[in-house]
C-alpha cells in the first residue's frame, strides 16, 4: 500500500504525490511547474514596471560599496586567496614551511651572558663553596664590568670586533674561576 495520496498537476497533468504539490493562484502545481510560473511572473513584473535598469543600477551600487569597504578588503586579503588562486588578492609568494626557521643558526653575540649561562655559572660558584649572595654579586659585577668595558672601548673608537674579543676574554676568565 502506498501511504502517500497521489494527485495530478494542474498544468502538466503529471501524477505526483500530494506532498510535492503546491498551490499557486488556487491551482495545484508540481515543483517544476511552480518554478516556471514564479520565473515567468518575476520577468513579467520587471518588464511591466520598467524597473530593470533601476535594479541593475542598485545591484552595481551595492557591489561597489561592498568591494570598496575596508572590512571586505581585509576579509579578501585574509581568506579569498585561500579558496580562489586566481583571485585579485592572491599571494604570489610560496607559503613558508612551518619548521624551516628552526634549522637556521642564529647570529648570537657571545659577549653577553644569557639567562641560562647565568644559572649554570651561579650553580658552579655555589658548588665551589661560595655563598649565595656573594655568587650573585660576582655575576652582577661581571655584567657591569662588561657594560663599562664596552662603553670605554666605544669612546676610544675601537671596532665592534675588538670589543667582542675583549668581552669574550672577560667571560673566559670568569668561567675559569
Amino acid at each position: 500500500m502506498n501511504k502517500h495520496k497521489k494527485s495530478t498537476c494542474g498544468q502538466c497533468k503529471e501524477i505526483v504525490d500530494r506532498k510535492h504539490l503546491g498551490k499557486i493562484r488556487k491551482v495545484l502545481l508540481c515543483k517544476k511547474c511552480r518554478l516556471e510560473v514564479r520565473k515567468k511572473h518575476r520577468e513579467e513584473t520587471i518588464k511591466a514596471e520598467g524597473i530593470k535598469e533601476e535594479l541593475e543600477e542598485l545591484d552595481k551600487k551595492a557591489k561597489k560599496e561592498y568591494y570598496n569597504s575596508e572590512k571586505s578588503k581585509e576579509y579578501f586579503k585574509k581568506h579569498y586567496h585561500k579558496k580562489h588562486p586566481n583571485a585579485r588578492y592572491y599571494n604570489t609568494n610560496p607559503p613558508m614551511i612551518k619548521g624551516s626557521n628552526h634549522g637556521k643558526p642564529r647570529k648570537r653575540n657571545n659577549c653577553y651572558l644569557t639567562s641560562r649561562e647565568k644559572q649554570t655559572l651561579f650553580q658552579m660558584l655555589t658548588n665551589k663553596g661560595i655563598d649565595f649572595n656573594e655568587a650573585k654579586e660576582r655575576i652582577n659585577s661581571l655584567i657591569e664590568s662588561q657594560k663599562e668595558l664596552r662603553e670605554t672601548m666605544k669612546q676610544e673608537g675601537k671596532s665592534e670586533e675588538e670589543i667582542k674579543i675583549q668581552q669574550t676574554k672577560l667571560l673566559e676568565e670568569l668561567w675559569n674561576y
